[in-house]
């Protein structure tokens, strides 16, 4: 009985060390949280349930309320003046005054490029006004979990109420994703608007190019920054056949250590991290002979 009671100490300490991860670089966002979503472990985290204003990341909730409550992404949406104003020094898709554009156009311009007036174009179309659209999407958060959130505006406009943590983020994105149509904007890099007669493209891979930097093992991604919430990226990835999702919050604006921060905590994954076989279902470990 000791020799299995060695053995299955052994098992346990080694699974127990399987998961502990040591990383071995700064993370420089103050707020992070990775997890495993192959097998639902958190990898890393850092400052997860801090209240922080989370910039565009709010859109993410945009899209998933848009998407629970809109039965047609084909629905024609007319662009109103109050759908466009209000908006200045935000990132906008270029939507004009009367011009008609379908809720599926209206998210691909909101996602990719960031649109705060593609952002108000749908609240607006699905709720009739923002006040009540900001009502669906705190009720969204209540349903999901999401217990220190809450949104006032649906394109992420600094306000004592509008705030979020890592860790709900995470809740949320998680819960987006099993969305398909949702999963399937999320991870387009480009899409054609027919209303706009060009291409938009994801914030990210601009960013990318500019600074020649490699984020191939980004799969799906979000950008987010303002003054209050600095640099804010939601990420996913899968490496080593492992679905990892990602948020990092409130890099310093005047750098990009919110794209390195997510890009080296992938890359250590990806070199240190994978599934391994400790023990096959029928293996003999032990034979325990009986009086």
């Amino acid at each position: 009985m000791k020799l299995i009671k060695r053995i299955l100490l052994f098992l346990i300490i080694f699974i127990f060390t399987i998961q502990v991860k040591a990383i071995d670089f700064e993370v420089k966002s103050d707020k992070a949280i990775m997890i495993n979503t192959t097998d639902n472990v958190i990898v890393y985290e850092k400052n997860a349930d801090v209240k922080t204003s989370i910039a565009s990341l709010t859109k993410i909730m945009t899209a998933i309320t848009v998407l629970d409550n809109t039965e047609d992404l084909n629905k024609e949406v007319t662009i109103t003046w109050g759908m466009l104003s209000g908006l200045d020094g935000f990132a906008k898709a270029g939507l004009s005054f009367g011009s008609t554009v379908t809720v599926e156009e209206l998210l691909y311009a909101m996602m990719l490029p960031s649109g705060a007036d593609a952002a108000q174009a749908l609240a607006i179309s699905t709720s009739g006004n923002i006040n009540d659209f900001v009502d669906l999407m705190n009720a969204e958060a209540l349903k999901i979990g999401m217990i220190n959130s809450h949104f006032s505006n649906p394109v992420g406009i600094d306000n004592i109420d509008n705030y979020s943590t890592a860790r709900d983020l995470s809740i949320l994105l998680e819960y987006s994703l099993k969305n398909e149509a949702f999963k399937t904007i999320y991870e387009s890099n480009n899409y054609y608007v027919k209303a706009l007669n060009k291409n938009v493209e994801k914030t990210i891979k601009n960013t990318a190019s500019q600074y020649n930097l490699d984020v191939s093992l980004i799969k799906g991604s979000k950008t987010g920054w303002t003054t209050d919430a600095g640099r804010c990226l939601s990420s996913t990835s899968t490496i080593n056949d492992i679905d990892y999702l990602l948020i990092v919050l409130n890099a310093n604006e005047l750098t990009l250590d919110y794209i390195t921060d997510t890009v080296n905590l992938y890359n250590y994954f990806k070199d240190n991290y994978s599934h391994k076989t400790i023990v096959n279902e029928n293996d003999l470990l032990y034979t325990l002979k009986v009086n």
